[in-house]
């Protein structure tokens, strides 16, 4: 179900944001924001909005985290933005 991939974004996110200091120190941070990434690709509309206003939250509350990520982020948003889907392309860039 599209709902329960948008709340795991929005979990995620929420994870990201809380806790950006230990999962980097651990080596989860990648492999979390590749997850969170991977959601752009979904085949639901809705969900790949709300992956895109979940990487903006990121992106305000800690602007530091992308300049490392930055090859797959600007992949991923590009990808995004190709998309044949309207409301996605417009979003894309935040």
């Amino acid at each position: 179900q599209w709902e329960e991939r948008k709340e795991g974004v929005s979990q995620m996110t929420d994870l990201v944001i809380k806790h950006m200091t230990v999962l980097r120190d651990a080596s989860r941070l990648d492999g979390i924001m590749d997850g969170i990434l991977d959601r752009l690709d979904d085949g639901s509309v809705k969900v790949q909005l709300h992956t895109l206003q979940a990487l903006t939250r990121i992106h305000n509350d800690s602007s530091t985290i992308f300049p490392n990520m930055q090859q797959s982020v600007l992949y991923a948003i590009l990808n995004s933005a190709c998309s044949g889907n309207r409301s996605v392309s417009k979003s894309s860039f935040f």
